[in-house]
């Protein structure tokens, strides 16, 4: 059984996003579909002094109708000196800042990005490489298929060799189940219920925000507590 998660290359992704990966043979990073402005492709949370923060990538206007693995970084308004500072102005002081600090000083001041893409892809695999997910990463725009929502799913899950697709919970409002079971692929949904830890300066905790809040906060610690969740919480659909 190969078990194959599928998902658009976000920016600095949330909890869930790792919390999927665990649970996969191999992540098919979904870059060959048209970007949503409306999406986190280009933007993410962290904790702010007042409460969330949003960081955005800024993208040409002509991004808004490209696929995402077209999609170039405007190069302006200092935007990767600002969000290491945002980073630095308010986690400094975290458990973990030492740890991952330079990581995101070498994303951000130490290297020139053109593509939003290869941006998001430094973070993921960093953050993978750290949780210990060993499942390969493979670009969507690679592998040549073709079609929408079931039918491109179905076809990326058999491109890599996979028997099952790991969907999110909200795939059961567009795919058609009976398609999968059609073509003899499995289908799981992967349900998260978002964990709460100790947040450096927040009285009250906030969810929703970038993985990062998790691993500066809790360090070593968060592949446990990812890997725990996801043993608990996955249903099989059949």
């Amino acid at each position: 059984m190969t078990v194959v998660a599928i998902h658009q290359p976000n920016y600095l992704p949330w909890i869930g996003f790792f919390h999927k990966l665990a649970r996969a043979d191999v992540y098919v990073s979904l870059d060959s579909v048209q970007f949503n402005p409306r999406s986190y492709t280009n933007r993410c949370q962290i904790l702010g002094q007042g409460g969330p923060l949003l960081l955005t990538v800024p993208i040409g206007k002509e991004g808004r109708h490209r696929r995402i693995d077209e999609l170039r970084i405007a190069d302006h308004d200092r935007w990767a000196e600002k969000h290491y500072l945002s980073f630095e102005r308010n986690y400094r002081r975290a458990p973990y800042w030492n740890e991952h600090g330079p990581f995101l000083r070498e994303l951000y001041l130490e290297r020139r990005w053109e593509r939003l893409v290869d941006l998001n892809e430094a973070a993921i695999r960093y953050v993978m490489d750290y949780l210990g997910i060993r499942c390969p990463l493979v670009r969507a725009s690679v592998l040549g298929v073709e079609g929408q929502s079931t039918e491109l799913l179905l076809g990326l899950t058999r491109a890599v060799g996979g028997t099952v697709y790991l969907s999110g919970p909200t795939g059961r409002q567009y795919m058609d189940e009976s398609r999968f079971a059609a073509e003899g692929v499995g289908l799981r949904y992967n349900e998260f219920v978002h964990p709460t830890y100790p947040q450096h300066r927040s009285p009250e905790f906030v969810p929703n925000l970038s993985v990062f809040d998790l691993l500066l906060n809790l360090g070593p610690e968060s592949r446990r507590l990812i890997l725990d969740l996801g043993m608990r919480l996955t249903v099989v659909q059949t």
